[in-house]
Formats: structure tokens, sequence, C-alpha cells
């Protein structure tokens, strides 16, 4: 076990995560000192009652996308009130679970990483990336690319795996202001800003699905979904926008 609290934000209305997490979540227990998570009020009831049996302690908020780095930033804050570890690692809990399930001896050197920066930043191998749906692989290069330029830090930003000391996530709950899933950008920039030690490490586990492709073993249909198009289009001007802040910096 690492001395490193995992913390998650969990929005599961239809419980289609519950079958993993009930039989991945004593593998996660085994690799983290505490677990903590904030929860949407609406998400299935019996995830509820699976976090309370594991002793995970639990925040809730309303269902809100345009808030899901607030969110996530209120899991951090949960895990900095309930657990003396002195490292963090923030992961989205379908792509934690994905992790520890397929690829956990991958997870296990990532781990090994976290306590040697303020910020370490987790991104996928060439070989992750491109297996993600075109939806995804088309609108993030477009952030990773307005990133590099903007910082030289050729890094691939929107998985949300991130890990954290102390006081990064000291920083970053007392101080970062973007409730937006531009998260992702504006909590390594905000640590750059204040000089904290910033590192970046390629995982090969950490993959994408979305819950129910990963529930079901099936096969993602998105692509041809104009309204998922949207939405990740969305979400990456989020990202730009959570830049914006840098540019003069």
């Amino acid at each position: 076990m690492t001395d490193i609290c995992l913390v998650t934000a969990l929005s599961d209305p239809p419980g289609d995560l519950l079958e993993k997490a009930e039989r991945l979540l004593p593998a996660l227990h085994d690799r983290f000192t505490n677990i903590a998570a904030n929860t949407t009020t609406n998400t299935h009831p019996a995830w509820f009652e699976l976090l309370t049996e594991h002793g995970i302690t639990t925040s809730t908020a309303e269902a809100d996308y345009e808030r899901v780095g607030a969110h996530r930033r209120a899991a951090l804050a949960n895990g900095l009130a309930n657990s003396q570890a002195s490292n963090f690692l923030y992961a989205d809990p379908d792509h934690v679970l994905r992790w520890v399930e397929r690829y956990p001896e991958n997870l296990d050197t990532t781990l090994e990483q976290v306590a040697r920066y303020d910020c370490l930043v987790i991104g996928r191998s060439a070989e992750g990336f491109n297996a993600a749906p075109k939806r995804l692989r088309d609108t993030e290069r477009i952030v990773n690319h307005t990133f590099t330029l903007l910082t030289g830090l050729e890094w691939d930003l929107m998985m949300a795996a991130r890990g954290f000391s102390r006081a990064a996530a000291e920083l970053i709950v007392g101080q970062c202001r973007e409730d937006t899933i531009g998260n992702d950008v504006g909590w390594p920039l905000l640590c750059r800003h204040h000089q904290l030690r910033l590192g970046y490490v390629e995982a090969d586990g950490l993959r994408y699905e979305t819950n129910r492709v990963y529930a079901t073993d099936g096969v993602d249909a998105e692509d041809g979904d104009a309204a998922a198009w949207m939405l990740r289009v969305r979400s990456a001007n989020q990202h730009i926008d959570a830049m914006r802040p840098y540019l003069q910096q």
C-alpha cells in the first residue's frame, strides 16, 4: 500500500459501474491508504450503500455537467479533510476501475511516481490515445496542442488523472476557481503558476470507455451521434477557456 489517498467524483444514476466496483474495490483498497468520493445526489442509491460498506468517505453535490471541476475539487477537499496521506491521486471512477482491472502492474508503477512531484499529470500512451473514439481524438488534440503552445509541454491532458502532494491539493482546494471540466488544465496551470514541482508520465493502462460500454464489455457507437460530438466540442472549449487566464503569465 502506498501513502496515497484516492479521490474521485462519482456520477452514475443508472448504476452502470456498480458490479465492477463491488468486484474491484478490494484491489483499490490494497493500493490506497484511503478513498474519498464526491457523489452526485442522483447517483444510484446502491452506490451509497457500497461506499459506506467499504468505509469510503463521501460528500455529495447536485448533478451538473457545468460543475464537473467543482465536483472534482470537492472530492479533493474530502480527501484532505479525512485522510492524513502525504499524497493524493485524483481519477474518475470508471478510469481507475478499468486501470486496476486490466493493467494493475501499470497502475502500480505509475503510483510509484506520485510522490516525486507536487503535481503529476498522468496521460495516455500513444497506443492508449489512439484507442480512444474519434470524437475524443479529434477534439483533444486541439486542447493538447494549445497547451503545448502555452507552456512548451507536450502532455496528454484530458483523462483527468492527477497525482498531488498535500501542499498542491491544499492550493487547488483553496485557490482554484475553475468549476468546469477545464480543471484538467486549470489544476496543473495553477500549480505551475505557484512554481510547484510538475511532472508528467504516460500510462498504458489509462484508457477511455463510456460507463455503459465498460459495464457491458460493449462497443462504442457514439462517433456517429451528433450530440456526443457536441458534448466533446463543448468540453474542449471549456479547456481552452480555462487556459486563457494564463496567457500573459
